[in-house]
């Protein structure tokens, strides 16, 4: 007897979702930004929070997503005191067999309000964050690693040998330089 694996059905609904995403392309200055959604691997929560600070610090609006890590619980990996922004994803209770989000997960980022999405995952590991990704709603999505389908307006390549927070940085330098009020297309 074979088993079909639950990926399957995960790989389907990102499909049916970039499928039907028809969400607003524009692109912004970093100023213009004003309510953000971000996404991160759970692993790199030090640097995310930094960023999350830096945008709240700018006068953004944050909402954080990342997917926790099955070995958080193992006394020798990463355990983290999250901020209040933070939406920890578990596993183990907010994906059902199908390692799809379970609906209030889907409709908690559904009713969220943004303009902006920075996708600062670089495992590739975290399908249920795609899958989110492939149905934002926001009018300017960037990100720093290639997609195989045309979600991001912006992308910033992150170098193997950086971390997100300088690319983070380099993302808003971009945004100031080139979308800003005087050099605006």
């Amino acid at each position: 007897m074979k088993f079909i694996k639950t990926n399957f059905f995960l790989k389907k609904g990102i499909n049916d979702v970039y499928k039907k995403n028809n969400r607003p392309h524009s692109f912004k200055s970093f100023d213009a930004v004003r309510d953000v959604v971000l996404f991160f691997d759970y692993q790199d929560y030090p640097l995310a929070e930094k960023i999350i600070l830096d945008l709240k610090g700018c006068g953004k609006q944050v909402s954080a997503w990342t997917v926790d890590n099955k070995e958080k619980t193992d006394a020798t990996g990463p355990q983290f005191k999250f901020l209040p922004e933070v939406r920890v994803i578990e596993q183990e209770k907010d994906l059902s067999w199908k390692q799809m989000l379970q609906p209030p997960i889907e409709a908690e980022f559904d009713n969220l309000r943004y303009d902006t999405l920075f996708d600062f995952t670089v495992s590739g590991k975290e399908n249920c964050l795609t899958y989110l990704l492939m149905k934002n709603k926001s009018s300017f999505c960037i990100g720093i690693k290639e997609s195989e389908k045309n979600v991001y307006d912006c992308i910033i390549l992150k170098d193997e040998d950086k971390d997100i927070l300088y690319v983070y940085e380099q993302i808003k330098f971009y945004l100031n330089y080139m979308f800003g009020s005087s050099n605006n297309l």
